[in-house]
């Protein structure tokens, strides 16, 4: 929980689009130049032999494309760090400084860029990642010690965390909530005693490389807490759930304190057995990118270019063996056991978008993005399974409130057997 607040100030989101919009014009100017030698070569290689002199016409070509190509991704990326430049200088100045519901779509907007590309994010354009932060109920500010101290007399014993998942960030929690309404997790947590925590992360990164970094998270909240913790429930929605039974299993391997007061995981749409979708995506990426021709070029790029975390979904990967080591175009599955953690329990809400789960469109649409055999397959022990609803219905849905309303009310597992239960 780092003090340095304006590290996460928004307007360092802003200050960085000008570098990352100069990157991707000089990215889409090398594609354009790779399908541009493609098409001449195949213009000039027949007249060749031919016609006396082609081949000095070809490389004057080549020459004269590669400098104008060079000198457009220099243009493009100077015009970037100028203007990511001028405006560094004039949030330095408090020219400007996104509040509000101006904050929270700034927010919406990078916690799609950090899924679809956050490793490479991470790497080249430190401004626009996401990192993992914690917050504390709605607040878009990071906890800190010293928040944690101030918020001291509404804290409780029992603390409930939420993950969102893949292209989001905390504020997806409170889709569909209409004005003065409290989004699901909020009244959760209000009329059951639990003090709500959000984690904000990069979804892009690998889903074992947020694990790992989410157990470290919990491990500083639970030594700064100003109360005694009793008890621990992660509620992951999609990559969330993934990114949570990772952090149980590396907190194992570290014997994190935490770990002794975690008594549930809820899996929310979670796609224990992988995505349809990135397993499509996949595919396409390894057809389209066999095949040598300028109509293929484009979207092969765009789809090998997918981030770690998305590709991690296929299979649903959650350690690092399962990803490390593993060629990019690889089929093949190497999935791996995360260690059960003794004295907690694995709740799976699914949803498919049929009103009868049991129906055949059910069972093959889910909820439009994982199917109920993915999102209630092991390790849940205990699966409930909604109808019409779908993926982002889960986020924060009546049915799915009262779904798991009637969970958090049970006593945990450790009190049902000091009492006999």
């Amino acid at each position: 929980m780092n003090e340095d607040r304006s590290k996460y100030n928004p307007s360092r989101f802003l200050v960085g689009l000008p570098v990352l919009l100069g990157d991707a014009v000089a990215a889409t100017t090398t594609l354009v130049e790779r399908l541009h030698a493609l098409a001449a070569e195949r213009a000039f290689s027949p007249l060749a032999t031919l016609v006396p002199g082609a081949a000095h016409v070809r490389r004057a070509h080549h020459a004269v494309a590669a400098t104008v190509y060079a000198a457009i991704r220099a243009t493009a990326r100077g015009v970037g760090e100028a203007g990511s430049a001028g405006l560094a200088a004039a949030a330095a100045a408090g020219l400007f400084t996104p509040q509000g519901a101006a904050e929270r779509r700034l927010l919406h907007g990078v916690g799609i860029l950090n899924g679809l590309y956050g490793d490479t994010v991470r790497r080249r354009h430190a401004r626009l990642d996401l990192g993992m932060t914690l917050h504390y109920a709605d607040d878009c500010d990071p906890v800190t010690p010293a928040a944690l101290a101030q918020h001291a007399p509404h804290l409780t014993n029992r603390l409930c965390l939420f993950v969102h998942g893949v292209c989001c960030t905390e504020q997806a929690w409170r889709l569909y909530t209409g004005p003065g309404e409290l989004p699901m997790s909020a009244r959760l947590c209000a009329e059951l005693g639990l003090t709500p925590f959000y984690l904000r992360y990069n979804s892009g990164r690998h889903i074992s490389e947020n694990g790992r970094d989410l157990a470290r998270v919990l491990e500083e909240l639970v030594a700064a807490y100003p109360r005694p913790v009793t008890e621990i429930v992660l509620v992951g929605h999609s990559m969330g759930g993934l990114v949570a039974r990772s952090a149980a299993h590396y907190a194992q391997e570290q014997e994190a304190a935490w770990l002794r007061h975690l008594r549930r995981i809820v899996y929310l749409g979670t796609p224990q057995r992988g995505a349809p979708l990135e397993q499509v995506a996949h595919g396409l990426a390894c057809l389209l990118g066999a095949i040598p021709a300028p109509g293929t070029l484009a979207p092969a790029a765009v789809l090998k270019g997918r981030s770690a975390g998305l590709q991690d979904l296929r299979y649903g990967y959650t350690l690092d063996e399962e990803w490390q080591g593993q060629a990019a175009g690889a089929w093949a599955q190497n999935r791996r056991h995360a260690r059960p953690v003794a004295g907690m329990e694995h709740i799976a809400v699914a949803a498919t978008v049929a009103r009868d789960p049991a129906h055949w469109r059910g069972r093959l649409l889910g909820d439009l993005l994982v199917r109920p055999a993915s999102a209630g397959a092991p390790p849940a022990g205990r699966v409930h399974t909604l109808g019409r609803l779908h993926h982002l219905h889960l986020l924060n849905h009546p049915e799915v409130y009262a779904v798991l309303r009637r969970i958090f009310a049970e006593l945990p597992t450790e009190s049902r057997a000091a009492v006999g239960g």
